[in-house]
C-alpha cells in the first residue's frame, strides 16, 4: 500500500467513504500532466463480494484499482477498458 501511496500527489486529499461493507480504504482522483484523469483506489475486503462472485480478488484481500483515462489497469499489467473484470482488482498488502 505504501508503494501506491508514494505515486499520489501529496496536495491530493483523499475521498473514501467507508460503508457498513467495506470500511478501510482510500481514494485519489487527479489530473496528470497530458491531461487524463487519473483514479487510484484501494479497499479492504468485500464480504458482499464474496458471495456474488465466487473467488473474486476483492472478496478476501485489500485489492486496488488504478485507472488512467477510460482503461484501467489489470492484474497481469496491461490496460482494459472493461472495469467489471476481476483482473482490475489488484491484490495488495494491506494494514
Amino acid at each position: 500500500m505504501s508503494s501506491l501511496e508514494s505515486k499520489i500527489p501529496l496536495y491530493i486529499p483523499h475521498s473514501f467513504k467507508p460503508t457498513d461493507i467495506i470500511t478501510e480504504g482510500a481514494k485519489y482522483e487527479f489530473s496528470l500532466a497530458d491531461g487524463q484523469k487519473a483514479i487510484i483506489r484501494w479497499h479492504s475486503p468485500d464480504p458482499i463480494a464474496a458471495g456474488k462472485y465466487l473467488g473474486s480478488a476483492s472478496s478476501s484481500r485489500w485489492t486496488a484499482q488504478i485507472k488512467i483515462g477510460n482503461k484501467q489497469l489489470k492484474s497481469d499489467g496491461t490496460w482494459t477498458k472493461n472495469q467489471s473484470l476481476n483482473e482490475v482488482h489488484i491484490s495488495i498488502e494491506g494494514k
